[in-house]
């Protein structure tokens, strides 16, 4: 069946039926009447190790992350090719001087990967995905769903770590020309991509939302131990599909629709809160500014154009180190959790960083604002990092989720964009040192926004994420506040119970 042929069931009672032969059509049933106790156990053992082996799965689902990693490091190295180029393209395109004009236009070439995909790619994943297909971290079980996902993250920071090196090898070039080459060195990951794509199995949930259960069945049965896990996962994708149809009808929904159910449907709505939050919170926290600018800034401060460039390949080499650690702690410590510990952290790093400014040029200087900016990139890349793109794919149910990743990546691209463009005439007004401040007391207004928009998904299955979300915003809010108070409570009681246990002084 070819993928345009693809289109959703309108009768319910067809996909009931291509369930009920899916279940019909395994050959290893779990009733008590048809089921070996040999089976039960082999059952039993297959799903208790998807928790204590939870990284032994089939190759074809590693390969699959693997092939869409490939992407990310295109990402990477696109945002670090402009980072490199910035240092020779004002003076190629005529805009290298002081002025708020030349400031505002160099803005502008920066933030253009930025612009197009808030206004023109991140709206094309709905059509696109809903008549091509799509393939990723989505294939991924409860267990390991936020690490495999991680990896969109740790391939992003290892391309912008091969970016950094790629500039380094291109610093001897004539200057009139080598922007040229850094800004299209991104290219070379995009080409194996577009040949191995092809190879990855399609996305059961896609199946699902056309009716496709046998299709849904074959595709989630070669990234699953055992066929009794896919069939369980896809009678699941079943019933949340079912309580869909009854909630909004089983038409095609257009991509306006659906947009506006993100507004108008609590459920989606409170994800949207999430998803923009954590989105905005990584733009407010300053690292893309210092992926983009890292270079300029370490130039600025007394730098040579050399040492410049390898400071940053240093920054994308922690960058990528630090991303390795978030493949066991998002689905251990939380999403939430991550955001909460490491974005305090990070407004601190960032505030040290403003004050090595006022330090004289010199050795003293290079090592201490080399070494913040680098503490705060090790923090960054566990908790900030990740977590934002993994999150927001996880947390919209299955009908609104390409829409709803499409209005993350808008809201990233747009406050990127915003940032990108006024960080020039920031460093020249402000200066580096009120540049980082600013960006300290950013990291603690993200910390707030996280604190009160963005739900723990960790251990929970796609769908079970809807009773997460079906709490208004302000009940969350008021949930959080108890719970902190609750907490302070008990460590009081803990306090005066130790104080009541101490033994008296005994005075001879």
């Amino acid at each position: 069946m070819s993928k345009a042929n693809i289109e959703p069931e309108s009768s319910a009672s067809t996909a009931a039926d291509e369930v009920e032969d899916v279940a019909e059509d395994q050959p290893l049933r779990t009733s008590s009447h048809e089921a070996s106790d040999e089976d039960v156990k082999d059952f039993s053992t297959a799903f208790s190790r998807e928790s204590t082996h939870k990284w032994r799965q089939p190759k074809l689902l590693y390969f699959t992350i693997f092939v869409g990693a490939l992407g990310a490091i295109g990402q990477g190295w696109a945002q670090t090719g402009i980072n490199g180029a910035n240092l020779y393209l004002p003076e190629a395109m005529g805009i290298a001087s002081n002025s708020s004009h030349d400031a505002v236009v160099l803005g502008l070439i920066n933030c253009g990967i930025y612009v197009g995909q808030a206004f023109f790619g991140a709206w094309l994943s709905d059509p696109v995905n809903s008549r091509v297909g799509r393939r990723g971290a989505i294939f991924a079980g409860t267990y390991i769903r936020g690490g495999l996902a991680v990896t969109w993250q740790a391939f992003t920071a290892f391309g912008i770590f091969v970016g950094f090196l790629a500039n380094v090898a291109l610093h001897d070039y004539d200057a009139s020309v080598i922007w040229r080459f850094q800004l299209a060195a991104p290219l070379l990951p995009a080409l194996p991509l577009l040949l191995l794509i092809y190879l990855c199995p399609e996305a059961a949930p896609w199946y699902c939302k056309g009716g496709h259960y046998h299709l849904a069945y074959a595709s989630l049965a070669r990234l699953r131990n055992t066929e009794l896990q896919a069939a369980i996962e896809i009678y699941s994708a079943y019933l949340s599909r079912r309580h869909h149809v009854k909630l909004y009808g089983d038409k095609r929904r257009s991509l306006f629709t659906k947009l506006r159910s993100l507004f108008t449907v609590s459920r989606t709505r409170n994800a949207l809160y999430a998803s923009s939050t954590v989105m905005l919170s990584q733009q407010l926290c300053g690292i893309n500014i210092i992926a983009f600018y890292s270079t300029t800034i370490f130039s600025s401060s007394g730098f040579s154009a050399t040492a410049a460039l390898w400071a940053s390949v240093v920054f994308g080499f922690i960058n990528f180190i630090g991303a390795i650690p978030a493949v066991w702690t998002m689905d251990t410590l939380g999403r939430r959790s991550l955001l909460l510990w490491t974005l305090p952290a990070m407004a601190f790093t960032m505030l040290l960083a403003s004050f090595s400014f006022s330090l004289p040029e010199g050795t003293a200087r290079f090592v201490t604002l080399a070494g913040l900016i680098y503490t705060f990139c090790a923090i960054y890349s566990p908790g900030m990092g990740p977590v934002p793109c993994a999150y927001s794919a996880e947390v919209y149910p299955s009908e609104s989720r390409e829409v709803g990743m499409s209005f993350a990546i808008f809201t990233a691209s747009i406050w990127a964009t915003v940032l990108s463009l006024t960080f020039p005439a920031l460093l020249e007004g402000l200066g580096e040192q009120g540049s980082f401040a600013l960006y300290a007391a950013l990291n603690v207004l993200a910390w707030v926004l996280c604190w009160a928009f963005v739900r723990e998904t960790k251990n929970m299955t796609l769908d079970e994420m809807d009773g997460v979300f079906q709490d208004s915003s302000m009940e969350f809010v008021k949930q959080a506040g108890r719970s902190c108070l609750g907490a302070r409570s008990s460590m009081k009681r803990q306090r005066h119970q130790l104080l009541d246990n101490e033994p008296a002084d005994e005075w001879d």
